[in-house]
């Protein structure tokens, strides 16, 4: 079967179009914009949580954090 070449272009073009990922196309996210989208995926999965304390229990509260870590 020959296809004739508006519809060969026509198919190049709907394969690399397609390929394409959708950030690629546009401006790219601002720092703020990303990090907003971050912290939305968060919140489906995790709660946050804002405290002061005192710096000589930072170090210990990290450790904690880093070691139950299931990432």
């Amino acid at each position: 079967m020959i296809l004739e070449e508006t519809e060969m272009s026509q198919i190049e073009n709907a394969v690399t179009s397609s390929s394409k990922r959708i950030y690629r196309k546009g401006n790219p996210l601002s720092s703020a914009e990303k990090k907003r989208l971050s912290i939305s995926r968060k919140k489906t999965t995790h709660k946050e949580l804002n405290v002061f304390i005192q710096n000589i229990h930072k170090e210990s509260l990290q450790q904690l954090c880093e070691h139950h870590d299931p990432g």
